[in-house]
């Protein structure tokens, strides 16, 4: 409580199972959840950045910008395993920091953050590829976007990544 307070936690992380709900005292119903301890977490942006493999600081302003997106564009209460695997990206940056060194080396900007079904996926387990697209700002009608994909387990109440970064070129 104490560092939400004074400023060094910014974000936490509650994996856990949500068990009914219940009413605050301004009348706001809000989810109980029973919570998975193994997971919890909590983190400021640069304490995030600060594990990010890069010495260019290009990288590291545009995973930046790729978290404040996820904080506040694509905002969402993890409810579905589709929104579990993009907080999980938000909240692990390995794999979004490797994804930026590669695609900056190409002078390319992030155009899209999605979600899609795992084809590695396997019965009995709930994986999501969560793609980030990125477009040449100098050619954007010439180059075809290129495509970085990662893929995230989220049958557990604690994701994990699965697998290596893969990448392709589409046009949109």
């Amino acid at each position: 409580y104490n560092e939400q307070v004074n400023g060094s936690i910014e974000r936490v992380a509650l994996p856990g199972i949500i068990q009914g709900t219940t009413q605050n005292r301004h009348g706001q119903q809000l989810n109980v959840v029973i919570p998975a301890l193994r997971g919890l977490a909590s983190w400021t942006t640069d304490a995030l950045m600060g594990t990010v493999d890069s010495k260019d600081d290009n990288t590291e302003a545009n995973v930046r910008n790729f978290l404040d997106r996820v904080y506040y564009e694509l905002r969402n209460r993890g409810l579905s395993p589709k929104d579990r695997a993009i907080n999980y990206a938000a909240s692990n940056v390995y794999q979004v920091g490797a994804v930026f060194s590669e695609a900056l080396k190409d002078g390319l900007q992030l155009a899209n953050i999605g979600v899609a079904n795992s084809p590695l996926s396997m019965p009995g387990r709930s994986m999501f590829d969560v793609e980030l697209s990125f477009f040449n700002p100098l050619k954007r009608q010439e180059e075809a976007v290129k495509v970085y994909s990662f893929a995230v387990d989220v049958t557990d109440v604690i994701p994990v990544t699965v697998g290596d970064i893969r990448s392709w070129s589409r046009f949109n």
